[in-house]
């Protein structure tokens, strides 16, 4: 176990003196460990990473300052940061700067991950948590200590960090992560800079400093103007494990519920669309438990309004209730009706299946109002929410989705693919028996607006076109010619636009 020790994590072993302590390189305990993983992601998933690995740090040694590394959503983004991190404390940089995301939730997954890798091995290293340390960084660093620094992207605490670096020699080598780049990190105002795109200036400026932007969704990284300060010299495209099912994957109609609401506040057809998507999740999860013994998530994406959370996690209690009555009742034919038309690979459940895994059902709403809520993935479990559950999340074993925050107008192209929350390593295959064979992916049902799936068919047409046709290269330095070439395409969007302001 690790213990917390004034604000930071040692990851020393506690049956050795502090003398004798033997280090290994940070980048093979990284990778060790992710072999551990490749059943979950695919065989060649580790090699992948490693050469991802390489190819940053190559570019990083041809540019003076900023570099753009991007990957699809869900494609493996977080383990990408915690190896970039091993590498560089393995070579010459002392601290390692990881800007978390936007939201807590974000900051302690990308946390937890680093902490769970570093575990148990001996590594001279200090993970700096500002909101628990008692003491200055620099007063708990001792000589050769290498340093990680986890941030949320948060004005006072940015500014914590900057005042620590200008305490100590220009000569200290930093390397700022910026995850979730296109998100808080980007200079929108008008008349003034924006403060969190400031403070990152600060910190970049006040050492030895080089800056990687991470993100799955660069658009408005490369079309912004304003943000010069940190736009990218170079762009590193990450290459993907062939078992990831992203917005290509995801383009055949079978996994869609198209559902539409006739008005904003139309409570009838959101009610039927809430019964639908609750039945769908408790035939398919217990079709997962029955098989496999694992537990699913699902989410309800909606828009930033906490009462309305509140409001949907009451509506899916009631449903459920009405459900287990008619269920008691053997009235429920018409629940399964449809779920079976468009699953016809899974056979019907009978009542027993469905009172074993769902005599209740667990629901959370993710938002500001509930800070102490966290993602639990050793249970079946409906998440509620809106940018909370929309960006940077990993959902494990996600069996459903259902998008209600729609707008009228164009759909920013970042928002959409992050929402998108169902991409990933989906496509696990289940074993039941020789003659059935099904996928994980088979399960998943995405309840969108036909809208909607308009914007994600634009959508991965342009983001085949910036991956395929632009970025033909694994590295490219020539970014202002991919700027120039998103910005002649802008006016033939339909259904999506390229950016919009942080919300």
């Amino acid at each position: 176990m690790s213990n917390i020790i004034e604000g930071f994590y040692s990851f020393f072993d506690d049956n050795k003196n502090e003398e004798n302590r033997e280090s290994g390189p940070l980048f093979s305990i990284f990778l060790n460990d992710l072999k551990l993983k490749q059943d979950l992601y695919g065989k060649t998933y580790y090699e992948l990473i490693y050469k991802n690995i390489k190819n940053i740090f190559l570019c990083l040694k041809n540019i003076k300052n900023n570099i753009l590394v991007i990957g699809e959503v869900q494609s493996g983004k977080t383990n990408n940061i915690i190896g970039i991190t091993m590498n560089a404390l393995d070579n010459d940089y002392d601290c390692v700067i990881i800007f978390g995301g936007s939201t807590n939730l974000l900051l302690k997954q990308t946390l937890k991950r680093i902490k769970d890798t570093l575990n148990n091995n001996l590594c001279d290293i200090l993970l700096y948590d500002i909101n628990k340390n008692k003491s200055s960084l620099f007063s708990l660093k001792k000589d050769k200590t290498k340093i990680i620094i986890n941030v949320i992207k948060n004005k006072t605490q940015m500014q914590k960090i900057s005042a620590e670096l200008n305490t100590i020699s220009k000569n200290f080598k930093v390397l700022i992560i910026d995850d979730e780049c296109d998100y808080g990190s980007l200079n929108n105002g008008s008349s003034k800079n924006s403060a969190i795109y400031n403070e990152i200036v600060k910190i970049k400026n006040a050492n030895n400093t080089k800056y990687i932007g991470i993100t799955a969704t660069p658009y408005a990284n490369l079309t912004n103007s304003k943000s010069n300060e940190i736009y990218p010299e170079a762009i590193v495209k990450l290459i993907i494990e062939k078992n990831y099912t992203g917005i290509d994957f995801f383009n055949n109609k079978k996994y869609f519920e198209i559902s539409q609401l006739n008005k904003k506040d139309d409570n009838f057809s959101l009610d039927l669309l809430l019964k639908k998507f609750l039945i769908f999740y408790i035939l398919l999860s217990s079709f997962v438990k029955k098989y496999t013994k694992l537990n699913v998530s699902s989410i309800i994406n909606v828009d930033i309004d906490a009462k309305k959370h509140f409001i949907l996690k009451d509506k899916l209690f009631d449903i459920h209730a009405v459900f287990l009555r008619d269920l008691k009742n053997n009235n429920v034919i018409d629940y399964f009706e449809e779920v079976k038309k468009n699953l016809n690979k899974i056979a019907y459940f009978d009542n027993y299946d469905i009172e074993k895994y769902h005599n209740s059902i667990e629901v959370k709403v993710l938002n500001n109002k509930t800070k102490n809520e966290e993602i639990n993935n050793n249970q079946n479990c409906i998440y509620i929410g809106g940018n909370l559950v929309s960006r940077g999340l990993t959902f494990e074993n996600l069996i459903c989705e259902l998008m209600l925050n729609i707008r009228e107008h164009k759909q920013p192209i970042d928002i959409l693919l992050q929402r998108a929350r169902w991409f990933g390593y989906r496509n696990k295959k289940i074993n039941i028996n020789e003659e059935l064979e099904i996928y994980f992916s088979d399960l998943m049902k995405i309840f969108i607006s036909q809208n909607i799936k308009e914007c994600f068919s634009e959508a991965k047409k342009i983001n085949n076109f910036l991956y395929n046709e632009l970025l033909i290269d694994i590295i490219t330095y020539d970014v202002k010619k991919i700027k120039e070439k998103l910005v002649d395409i802008k006016t033939e969007l339909k259904f999506v636009k390229y950016s919009d302001k942080d919300k």
